[in-house]
């Protein structure tokens, strides 16, 4: 017997079960179409005026030193079973065998970019089966964390790339007359060029853009970082750049890209 066997015997021994009561007469006077209170009897078991059912059943309480006691063995066995040693016996007598406990020292870290907004987490291939465009993922920048959104028409696509730089790619183009009605005072847009293709660099304290999507449509977005960002136009796509701590450093991130394998 195993001494958690013997832990929970020994307080099933100090369990306070009440006196089973005689339940015949009960019985035979049902049986014979006749309630408890017909009969007369008032052995134990019949069920006396203004009672019901439910004061007949036995109850089952426990001392407050039992429970107690219970109370500390469950969480002695949870604590074993985190134990090594002691983790396979217990689970076995606890019927939790195919139960994997593992010890964290701390939360696990949130993906690089999970509180932008960007979409829903997943791979280069599986985002770009569901794009209406083929996007580019800049070289030298390490393996991304990439997120998908399927809005605007085409959906959109998200790299959190190592070291803060983060670039977003969708079907649309930048409008400059809607774009200027969002800057905020102090902020700037330098026009530039990337292999012949238009873009912005906007600097100062941008929040919002605006851009016409495929379908014609006109929508706002944010700009995702504290900072300076590149609107770039890239064939029919409007890609956005941001983390760049310089305007050279993102038109060679720009410069870098090519077409996702």
């Amino acid at each position: 017997m195993t001494p958690v066997e013997q832990m929970l015997r020994a307080a099933a021994a100090d369990a306070d079960w009440p006196v089973t009561p005689d339940l015949a007469a009960s019985v035979m006077a049902r049986i014979g179409g006749l309630s408890p209170l017909q009969t007369g009897d008032g052995g134990a078991g019949v069920i006396a005026p203004g009672a019901s059912a439910a004061d007949a059943r036995p109850r089952f309480r426990l001392r407050r030193p039992l429970a107690i006691a219970l109370a500390a063995l469950l969480l002695l066995a949870a604590t074993a079973a985190a134990i090594p040693g002691v983790r396979d016996p217990v689970l076995d007598w606890l019927g939790l065998r195919s139960v994997e406990v593992e010890r964290v020292p701390h939360p696990l870290p949130a993906a690089p970019g999970e509180h932008l907004g960007l979409g829903k987490r997943t791979t280069l291939a599986a985002a770009r089966s569901r794009l209406g465009f083929r996007p580019v993922v800049a070289t030298g920048l390490g393996q991304p964390t990439v997120y998908y959104g399927g809005f605007p028409p085409g959906g959109e696509i998200g790299l959190v790339y190592p070291h803060g730089i983060v670039i977003a790619e969708l079907s649309g183009r930048l409008e400059t007359r809607y774009l200027m009605k969002f800057l905020p005072p102090g902020t700037e847009a330098d026009p530039v060029t990337i292999n012949g293709d238009r873009a912005l660099w906007i600097h100062g304290a941008p929040h919002q853009y605006a851009y016409v999507d495929k379908a014609g449509n006109i929508h706002t977005d944010s700009v995702r970082t504290a900072g300076n960002v590149l609107l770039w136009h890239r064939r029919d796509l409007l890609i956005r750049i941001e983390g760049a701590r310089s305007k050279a450093r993102a038109l060679a991130i720009a410069r870098s890209a090519r077409e996702a394998p």
